[in-house]
């Protein structure tokens, strides 16, 4: 009967000890760590071809979440760590264009990325006889290096946004309207920016008389500030 007593209770030990190792993730064996593979390269500026410091290289995954994510250091370069897997990766900063690329990392892999400076205009509409800020006016660029009545040009505009045939050679670059202080920036895009070139920028509001000026970007991040001040429409 001791016998039987001892067997039973080393027996309950026994599975008491096999239960604690199954509940207990610490006297589990460890679980082998994913390999780590190394993305890097260079971001540099397309024109220059200087690398480009403090762009932020974000690393997504195929549910878009972020998984990783850092910075060029002075000569642009960059490595960042992940998993085998697919991804998708982002490169930008502030005063460039962005850009990105899908790659599967099977291996340590090079990325490279050139970036644009971003072209820019921007300036301010305002009442002629106040001096204020007009908010709501359109300001349109069209990619054309001559010059055109303001009120057919406003017209021809129009009439593109109601879908009626307008000239070929009408090719808009880029539109936005002005804040309450009557403020407005052309040229400011994620993945693309305005290129060299001459274009005619037109500001139209209801109740005034639109304007149009011709100019010129001779190069990437031109930065240029035109302002407009309109008159307002006499009544007969």
């Amino acid at each position: 009967m001791r016998r039987a007593g001892v067997v039973a209770v080393c027996s309950a030990l026994v599975l008491v000890g096999v239960l604690s190792a199954v509940t207990n993730p610490a006297s589990a064996s460890p679980k082998a760590e994913a390999k780590l593979y190394k993305i890097y390269g260079w971001v540099t500026d397309k024109c220059t071809g200087e690398g480009i410091k403090g762009v932020c290289i974000e690393v997504w995954d195929e549910n878009w979440e972020l998984i990783n994510f850092t910075h060029t250091n002075d000569t642009g370069y960059y490595e960042i760590l992940v998993e085998n897997d697919l991804y998708f990766i982002r490169a930008g900063t502030a005063g460039y264009t962005t850009n990105s690329t899908i790659v599967y990392v099977t291996k340590d892999v090079c990325v490279n990325f050139t970036l644009l400076k971003l072209t820019i205009v921007s300036g301010c509409v305002s009442d002629a006889k106040t001096g204020r800020g007009i908010k709501g006016a359109k300001v349109v660029l069209f990619e054309m290096n001559w010059t055109l009545s303001p009120i057919l040009l406003a017209i021809l505009y129009r009439l593109h946004l109601v879908n009626l045939p307008i000239p070929p050679y009408l090719d808009m670059a880029d539109r936005t309207s002005t804040t309450d202080e009557g403020k407005y920036l052309l040229g400011y895009r994620e993945f693309w920016t305005l290129k060299p070139g001459t274009y005619t920028l037109l500001v139209m509001k209801f109740g005034y008389i639109p304007e149009t000026k011709v100019i010129t970007f001779r190069e990437y991040g031109e930065e240029l500030e035109v302002n407009f001040t309109l008159n307002r429409i006499i009544p007969i």
